[in-house]
């Protein structure tokens, strides 16, 4: 039996109405969940790997279309992107986050076309090429503002707010920190841990080199603990390294 059958024979057969985590190939032991845990762990060589078995019920060449264009495949390619640019990967995951682009404009999936602008936008701040990443963020961020996605809003703002650090302009870069941190207190429980991690471990750092040493540390302790709430152990050694240099 094929991959790919044995693939349909785990699913509903109503595949719009089966929940995106659960498709899986169910012979084997683990799933989507866990590999997401391997990338928040920092696993990510083991997780890209893990990604690419599960790819490949996708590239069977008598796969029907409605399965070509399940959540579940842009979904995959969108996390080989993240895996490869934390790999500094970055030609690799850009080719992945196209791909991923190309899916999500064939569904009609706007949060996915909002989501991939921004992660296009940390491959360019990362290669240094910040105005092009500005463009990126800029353009996530009008999409996640349609949407009214608040935890995508917020982190795109947080992902200005670095740019503009990268760029020398601690000014602007704290203006824009403040901006996902107003979301955040505003609208807390519509951002998830992590996020809330990463906009406190910014604007902490933000206020300790502002002089504001107390400020700073507050917010990175916050941060520390949403973190942990958020069982990141990539952004809590992060925070932890912030911490151990103020």
């Amino acid at each position: 039996m094929s991959f790919l059958r044995r693939f349909l024979r785990g699913s509903s057969s109503d595949y719009k109405k089966e929940p995106m985590l659960l498709l899986y190939p169910k012979d084997i032991s683990w799933g989507i969940r866990d590999v997401e845990k391997l990338e928040m762990d920092g696993v990510f060589k083991e997780a890209l790997d893990r990604w690419q078995v599960l790819l490949t019920v996708f590239q069977e060449p008598d796969l029907p279309l409605e399965y070509v264009m399940l959540p579940f495949h842009r979904h995959i390619q969108f996390h080989i992107g993240l895996c490869y640019r934390n790999l500094d990967r970055y030609q690799e995951a850009l080719d992945a986050f196209a791909r991923a682009e190309a899916l999500a404009q064939q569904a009609n999936d706007q949060h996915m076309l909002a989501e991939v602008a921004g992660s296009v936008g940390i491959v360019h701040r990362k290669r240094g090429n910040l105005t092009a990443a500005l463009q990126q963020y800029k353009s996530a961020l009008d999409k996640a503002t349609f949407l009214k996605e608040t935890d995508l809003i917020a982190t795109v703002l947080n992902n200005i707010s670095i740019c503009y650090f990268d760029q020398g302009d601690q000014g602007r870069s704290f203006v824009e920190a403040m901006k996902a941190y107003t979301i955040l207190r505003n609208y807390s429980s519509q951002v998830t841990a992590l996020v809330q991690s990463r906009i406190l471990g910014n604007l902490g750092t933000l206020y300790a080199l502002r002089g504001d040493i107390r400020e700073g540390r507050q917010l990175l302790e916050n941060g520390l603990e949403k973190a942990r709430e958020a069982g990141s152990r990539v952004q809590e050694e992060v925070i932890l390294e912030t911490l151990g240099h103020i």
